[in-house]
């Protein structure tokens, strides 16, 4: 499964990589990029993971993040 996702909060290229890499270490993501310019992420993702702990994951990290 592919879910994108809008996230609000990072302010610099750091918190991008961070985010993607809080990402990257759930359980169950295979593939993630995240766009410090657009916001946005992209994130492949198999079962039993889903978005809601993607999205927690995230947010964890200090940011806001919602599906697109």
């Amino acid at each position: 499964m592919v879910a994108r996702l809008l996230i609000e909060g990072m302010s610099c290229r750091r918190c991008q990589q961070r985010v993607q890499k809080v990402i990257i270490e759930t359980q169950g993501v295979e593939a993630a990029t995240v766009d410090f310019g657009s916001g946005e992420a992209e994130v492949d993702f198999g079962r039993p993971t889903t978005v809601k702990q993607i999205i927690e994951a995230i947010e964890d990290a200090g940011c806001v993040a919602s599906e697109i």
